[in-house]
C-alpha cells in the first residue's frame, strides 16, 4: 500500500521501512537547490524553457522548488520558510536579474548589489547599500561569502536576545 508523503516521512523518521526513501529537495537551507540547478532541472522535467525561478535564499542562492516540480519529481517534503532572508529582507516584490552564468531568476526587490572594481558582487544589509556589506559573490561564482563585519566579543556583555535579530513571525 502506498503511503502519503507524510506517512512515508513520519516511517522513516521512527526507523520504520517506508514504502520507499522519502524525498527531500528545498525545503530547508540544508537540502535546498542552487537556483541554476533549479531552473535547469525545472525546464528538463517539465519543459519550461526560460521559467525564472525565485532565489528564496539569497546567501547560498537557493532556488524555490514550487508545488508543480515538487508533484513532478515525487517530493514528499515541503519547507515554511521565513518571512526574511539572511541578509534581513524580506521575500517579496520579486523582479528580475541575471546571475554570472546567465541564468535568469527572480530575486527579492530589496536584493541590492553593489559591484567591487573587481567584478565581484557586494550585498548589503536589509538591501541598503549605504551599509557596509555583509556578502561578498566572487565574479562567476554562485553564491555569496560571508563578510565578517564582528566588533571584538566581551563575554561579559554577551546577551542571546542580540543573535535572534535575522528570525522573525511567519506571515499567513
Amino acid at each position: 500500500m502506498a503511503l502519503t508523503s507524510r506517512d512515508r516521512l513520519q516511517s522513516a523518521l521512527e526507523h520504520k521501512p517506508p514504502d520507499r526513501v522519502p524525498v527531500d529537495f528545498g525545503s530547508t537551507a540544508v537540502t535546498g537547490m542552487h537556483v541554476s540547478a533549479a531552473a535547469r532541472l525545472r525546464q528538463a522535467v517539465l519543459g519550461e524553457a526560460n521559467q525564472r525561478v525565485k532565489v528564496i535564499e539569497p546567501y547560498q542562492m537557493l532556488g524555490e522548488i514550487d508545488e508543480e516540480l515538487r508533484q513532478a519529481l515525487g517530493i514528499d517534503v515541503g519547507g515554511v520558510w521565513p518571512r526574511t532572508t539572511m541578509f534581513g529582507f524580506e521575500n517579496r516584490e520579486w523582479k528580475p536579474f541575471m546571475l554570472f552564468d546567465g541564468t535568469e531568476v527572480f530575486v527579492p526587490g530589496d536584493f541590492h548589489i553593489t559591484e567591487a572594481e573587481n567584478g565581484d558582487w557586494l550585498i548589503h544589509p536589509r538591501g541598503d547599500p549605504s551599509a557596509p556589506p555583509s556578502g561578498r559573490m566572487p565574479k562567476g561564482g554562485y553564491f555569496f561569502d560571508a563578510i565578517v563585519r564582528q566588533e571584538p566579543i566581551e563575554e561579559e556583555k554577551l546577551n542571546p536576545a542580540d543573535n535572534a535579530e535575522e528570525f522573525a513571525l511567519l506571515g499567513e
